[in-house]
């Protein structure tokens, strides 16, 4: 059967400024950005008692003692891309999304058995700590739902994995809470006495669908496991390019200006015939002289 390893980074932009700036790790941290023209909390540790979204002037009052700094979300991107990246070096499909403040990747290992398994997740911790300098939490399980559960009760530092079969027992003590449902079904789930994956799991499909509607199936998948939906291969993002390569020397400004807003033109085309929209464009220079001049925005 295949198994699916969850990688989990506990509130990645708090673990991010801490691996820059060590000394941080000493002291409660709360990040904060504008948002709808206030400023709020976007990331807090643990030992602030602050949650994210709450506005700053509320964090100060309730933790005057922790450092403050500003949110670095393209710093998080970028540390979300290599995690990516990596992950891809074990397996060609890799999906990546991101719960609250924690980032998540799952990606399928393949058919392999457990001791399999338990050497993969070694590789794999090793290898975000040495070239990331992160701390993942892993799980590894047959279903996304029950590795990614895994990956939570571990810990930063650990893994936990649950063989086929295991799913049902393994979820059972787990509170409801821990279900990817909305608040609104936690309260009328604890309204009904269900506060355990388990007392969830004895109530039957229909008189699920009786009180929850659409969501009572959902509900019922969740309680034994989730779903059996394979990871898709990942697809690279497709790159569009524009080459110009001038006669002679270049000493006037404007040619090159014009060059360059000509190649921009160009590939506007492509990309309006094609449906799609620009992560980044790159312009390069090659040089006669010297090694090329590169850019990226």
């Amino acid at each position: 059967m295949t198994l699916i390893a969850s990688v989990l980074i506990p509130n990645i932009a708090i673990a991010l400024a801490r691996r820059d700036q060590p000394a941080l790790a000493e002291h409660p941290l709360i990040l904060y950005a504008a948002e709808r023209q206030r400023t709020v909390v976007a990331a807090a540790s643990d030992d602030t008692g602050v949650r994210a979204g709450i506005p700053l002037r509320q964090a100060i009052t309730r933790c005057p003692q922790a450092v403050y700094q500003a949110a670095d979300p393209e710093r998080d991107r970028q540390a979300c891309i290599a995690l990516g990246n990596l992950l891809e070096t074990f397996s060609p499909r890799v999906v990546f999304s991101m719960a609250g403040t924690d980032s998540i990747v799952n990606l399928d290992l393949g058919r392999i058995g457990i001791p399999r398994a338990i050497v993969v997740v070694q590789r794999l911790a090793q290898q975000i700590q040495t070239s990331l300098r992160l701390v993942p939490a892993l799980g590894v399980a047959a279903k996304r739902f029950v590795a990614r559960r895994a990956a939570a009760v571990s810990g930063a530092g650990a893994a936990v994995i649950v063989p086929p079969g295991y799913e049902t027992s393994f979820l059972a003590p787990q509170p409801v809470t821990a279900l990817p449902i909305n608040a609104e079904i936690i309260e009328r789930l604890h309204l009904l006495g269900l506060r355990t994956i388990d007392a969830l799991a004895r109530i039957p499909l229909d008189a699920l669908q009786a009180q929850f509607g659409a969501s009572g199936r959902l509900l019922y998948q969740l309680a034994r496991g989730g779903d059996d939906t394979p990871i898709g291969m990942t697809m690279p993002p497709p790159a569009l390019s524009q080459t110009a390569r001038f006669a002679g020397s270049l000493s006037n400004r404007t040619l090159l200006e014009a060059a360059i807003a000509r190649l921009a033109e160009r590939l506007a085309v492509q990309l309006d015939a094609g449906g799609w929209a620009a992560r980044a464009i790159r312009v390069t220079l090659h040089l006669e002289d010297g090694a090329p001049w590169s850019e990226q925005r």
